[in-house]
């Protein structure tokens, strides 16, 4: 082992430091409730028109394919579980051939992400995904309600309303197999109707410094 001149070794750490501070720029995980809801864009401005064009154009199909996961990102109660990690041009993507130094840069930039959740608070996750469903739960209720009111609904679709709150007439399709099935599902409809009724008339609003954007109830399919 031979001794390294002073010099040599501060410029040694110095590089080692600022490898270090350039991994740590490429790599966020929002670490408070305003951070990461903000909007990006990825700009498609080149020297050529065509190149500009071509941008414009992998630009529609990247907005088609990942539209729904770009949104889902910036909801609360999601965004704080995302860490964004920040790839050069020659990481990742189509660069199917890259050298060993790029590679371990890359899995650099995973321990680093790796070790921002180190920080994570479930606690303040699970109260935000809890004020997310009840805030949406809320104003779905409100709109459940509305249905029952004359004054709002369809005078044509008259049957289906009924088919739902009295089970008369019978339903189309999907029928539940049982009265007590049955009796269930006309309770849970006026469970819901006097619940939203209720919140119309008195309150409180749950929406009232819930967080943004807010989430909405929606039916998706379970694959």
């Amino acid at each position: 082992v031979y001794p390294r001149h002073a010099d040599a070794v501060s410029v040694l750490e110095a590089g080692r430091h600022g490898a270090r501070a350039q991994l740590e720029q490429a790599v966020f995980l929002p670490t408070e409730n305003r951070q990461g809801w903000q909007r990006s864009y990825q700009a498609i401005a080149r020297p050529l028109a065509a190149a500009e064009m071509s941008g414009f154009l992998f630009s529609i199909v990247s907005t088609m394919q990942n539209w729904r996961d770009v949104l889902q990102a910036r909801a609360p109660g999601y965004r704080d579980r995302i860490v964004h990690v920040s790839l050069q041009g020659d990481e990742g993507g189509m660069n199917l051939d890259m050298p060993q130094d790029v590679l371990s840069r890359i899995a650099a930039k995973g321990s680093v992400a790796g070790e921002r959740f180190c920080g994570f608070s479930f606690q303040n996750h699970y109260w935000i995904r809890w004020r997310n469903l009840a805030s949406a739960y809320q104003r779905y209720t409100l709109e459940i309600a509305r249905t029952d009111d004359p004054a709002q609904r369809v005078a044509a679709w008259r049957d289906a309303y009924q088919s739902v709150a009295t089970g008369d007439p019978p339903p189309p399709s999907y029928r539940l197999g049982s009265e007590d099935k049955r009796r269930a599902s006309r309770q849970l409809w006026r469970l819901m109707v006097e619940q939203g009724q209720a919140w119309e008339d008195l309150g409180p609003d749950l929406t009232d410094g819930a967080p943004r954007p807010l989430p909405q109830m929606k039916v998706t399919p379970i694959y």
